[in-house]
């Protein structure tokens, strides 16, 4: 299903499973930059994110995350192929990477976004 898949059908997975009270909430914050990043909080933004791209184009700081990450992905199950094809991926989004970098630099960046955090409860059935 893929993770923003899932979360929808969680409740109806509860029910199937015999749970009681069943409760859902998100949370929703849209994030946006828009060029010239006029208000304090874009201006922010923009500066973090400038500080995080440009911490993460040194060249310890890009093995460091390739490793916490390849670790993470064989303990959570990834098998070598899979993440063989994860670093051929990888290598194709270096071309869009760069041109982000460049629309930083130059202050043209835009960006829209949504991150969705769900709480899903239900009490077990006894």
């Amino acid at each position: 299903l893929g993770i923003s898949d899932t979360a929808p059908h969680v409740p109806l997975w509860l029910k199937e499973a015999g749970f009681k009270g069943i409760d859902a909430k998100v949370s929703s914050q849209p994030f946006f930059m828009i060029p010239p990043y006029e208000t304090p909080k874009q201006k922010y933004d923009i500066s973090w994110w400038k500080k995080s791209v440009r911490s993460s184009e040194k060249p310890s700081e890009k093995k460091r995350e390739r490793d916490n990450y390849k670790k993470t992905f064989f303990a959570g199950g990834g098998t070598q192929s899979d993440y063989n094809k994860y670093m051929i991926l990888l290598k194709k989004y270096r071309a869009r990477k760069k041109a982000y970098i460049e629309q930083l630099n130059n202050g043209t960046y835009y960006l829209f976004s949504a991150k969705q955090f769900f709480v899903i409860k239900g009490c077990k059935p006894k």
